[in-house]
């Protein structure tokens, strides 16, 4: 499917109409319009079908139960639908492949549940003051970097509900107006740098750090961690504490070989657990 760059698609009304991709082989779908048309309902459901993205592309929803390539282009699947269990923006029963610089975004003004996927980046925009649940089971894992808010909606991306495990290997971005929820029991753990520009509800649980490497920060806006634990995967990794204060209410946990610098910013320990076999540094 090829739409060109002068095209327009119109969904029926009663949101019923789908483009489905059968049979066997492989095919593109690229979108050339300078804004991207929603194609509605999207199935991919062949013998032995692999549908790879061409362009950047926008759907209320899509069903993979054969393959979805995203690419290795920076192409974005925009999924603007909601709902939840067998109504939920996507689900994949067969295989999607998320190549390299692929985004899938989420962006649905109701309530939705987030597929439990391996995404390359993944970005959770709520259209409205709504809730988008990570769905329920295994480990939810972000290849590079998750973004929650879209700025200006007062959206929320919900862990706790469904107590699933996360692993981002990138950065974490909560935008201004969006709300990221932990889980009070699975893990949630970052590889990267952790930035609040919004809100963290920590409920209780724990976020682990696990960066390998030199230049990671972590800003926590108005919000605070219950328990905190930095362990680079090799044992040194650096985090630069900066830009505010920032408080942890439970255990800290700074490993082997890690190094939490602070500068220009108060770190509050407030609970009862301090465990430090690396190094904290800096001045507040």
């Amino acid at each position: 499917v090829t739409i060109g760059s002068s095209a327009f698609v119109t969904k029926a009304d009663n949101g019923t109409a789908t483009w489905t991709f059968d049979g066997t082989g492989t095919n593109t779908w690229t979108d050339n319009a300078s804004t991207t048309q929603d194609l509605g309902l999207v199935i991919i459901d062949g013998t032995t079908k692999t549908i790879n993205l061409g362009s950047s592309v926008r759907a209320t929803k899509v069903t993979v139960t054969d393959t979805l390539g995203l690419a290795s282009s920076g192409y974005t699947l925009t999924l603007t639908g909601s709902g939840q269990a067998a109504s939920q923006p996507l689900t994949v029963t067969g295989t999607l492949n998320e190549g390299t610089s692929s985004t899938v975004d989420y962006i649905g003004s109701g309530t939705s549940d987030i597929e439990r996927e391996t995404y390359w980046n993944l970005s959770v925009r709520p259209g409205g003051a709504v809730t988008h649940h990570a769905e329920g089971g295994g480990t939810l894992t972000v290849s590079v970097n998750l973004t929650v808010g879209d700025g200006a909606s007062a959206g929320t991306f919900n862990l706790d509900t469904n107590d699933r495990v996360v692993d981002v290997d990138g950065n974490v971005t909560i935008s201004a107006s969006g709300t990221l929820t932990a889980s009070a029991s699975a893990a949630l753990t970052v590889g990267g740098n952790w930035d609040t520009n919004g809100t963290f509800t920590h409920s209780s649980g724990t976020v682990t750090l696990d960066a390998a490497d030199t230049d990671n920060t972590i800003e926590c806006g108005a919000s605070s961690f219950s328990a905190l634990t930095l362990a680079g995967t090799d044992g040194s990794g650096t985090w630069t504490m900066q830009t505010d204060a920032c408080t942890v209410a439970g255990t800290l946990n700074v490993d082997t070989s890690d190094i939490l610098t602070i500068t220009g910013v108060t770190l509050t320990h407030s609970g009862s657990t301090l465990t430090l076999a690396g190094t904290i540094s800096g001045t507040g």
